[in-house]
């Protein structure tokens, strides 16, 4: 077993598993797994969040992410705020 990038279209591969959306190009794609997200905090930023901030103060503070955002975008919306929801992603 490799773990690495292979090139697949040239041969060095027949199957590869892939993290993310799944729209990549002449490839055929069988997703096999779901993923829950959730925020996470310690325990006493925790309580000063949810005691004495708003969602929008919540938003400034450090983000750790996946280099994929769109799920963090989508949570952080004026709409649907992860402080409001109980998933994002």
């Amino acid at each position: 077993m490799k773990i690495g990038n292979v090139d697949v279209d040239g041969g060095e591969a027949d199957l590869a598993i892939r993290y993310g959306h799944g729209m990549w190009q002449n490839v055929e794609v069988e997703s096999f797994l779901d993923e829950a997200l959730y925020p996470v905090a310690s325990l006493g930023l925790a309580e000063k969040l949810k005691n004495a901030l708003s969602a929008a103060d919540i938003l400034n503070y450090p983000l750790l992410h996946d280099s994929d955002v769109s799920g963090w975008r989508a949570c952080r919306s004026p709409m649907r705020t992860c402080a409001k929801a109980s998933s994002c992603g």
